[in-house]
């Protein structure tokens, strides 16, 4: 089963945090003479990974990294995600009123996120 999620909820703490440091650790980075590089949060401490590390010339794509869905980084940020899946589709009025949360109408949010709902 596959099913996008979409995060509806205002950042929370740890994503002011997280962003702040990685864009002012970058800023430090390209000041300072850095180029061709990610810039990564590791165990606390900022790592510039250069791109010639992490993309595989044969593809020009870099390896997917799977997330630990059981972990609490993960597990926390789920439970402020909204996650439309085909169960939802048996919801009564559920789509009017996420709508209602958002500025489409119920026509357009279902036109736009509907799809969502829909085993495959």
């Amino acid at each position: 089963m596959c099913w996008v999620e979409l995060r509806c909820a205002p950042p929370c703490l740890f994503d002011i945090e997280y962003t702040r440091n990685l864009g002012g650790a970058a800023v430090d980075f390209l000041l300072g003479g850095g180029t061709d590089s990610i810039i990564t949060l590791q165990k606390g401490r900022i790592v510039p990974i250069p791109y010639s590390q992490i993309i595989d010339p044969a593809t020009g794509k870099t390896e997917v990294r799977m997330v630990n869905l059981h972990g609490f980084l993960y597990t926390s940020a789920y439970k402020f995600m909204t996650c439309l899946k085909p169960e939802h589709a048996y919801i009564p009025n559920l789509l009017e009123k996420l709508a209602s949360l958002t500025n489409l109408n119920e026509a357009d949010f279902t036109n736009r996120y509907g799809y969502l709902m829909i085993n495959k």
